[in-house]
């Protein structure tokens, strides 16, 4: 799941499925047609001075998807729709003055 580096793993919260951290995968499953799954990634970071990038993108489906190659992307930039990019931005105020390390999300 996480192609990032600048992470730590502490835990997950899956709606269903299970997350391999060794591989860094999210094993979803079989979900229902239309049916809606998630997956909540609690990090810590290691650092808080730069953006720090999460690309995600589905390694295999079953069956094929049709508008998408499953895990055809090194590249870290979503280029179909089975991938995503989020930034997390760091939080600028000197270290020491807050706790948290990166505050908001930013979309790509």
């Amino acid at each position: 799941m996480c192609r990032s580096t600048g992470f730590g793993y502490t835990s997950s919260n899956l709606s269903q499925g299970s997350y391999d951290l060794f591989y860094n995968e999210w094993v979803v499953g079989w979900p229902a047609a239309g049916e809606t799954v998630t997956a909540e990634m609690v990090l810590f970071c290691l650092q808080n001075t730069t953006a720090l990038p999460y690309f995600v993108q589905v390694i295999a489906a079953s069956p094929a998807d049709l508008d998408s190659s499953p895990d055809n992307n090194p590249s870290g930039i979503p280029a179909e729709d089975d991938e995503a990019l989020v930034t997390l931005a760091s939080f600028q105020q000197p270290v020491g003055s807050d706790s948290r390390c990166y505050v908001f999300f930013k979309c790509q």
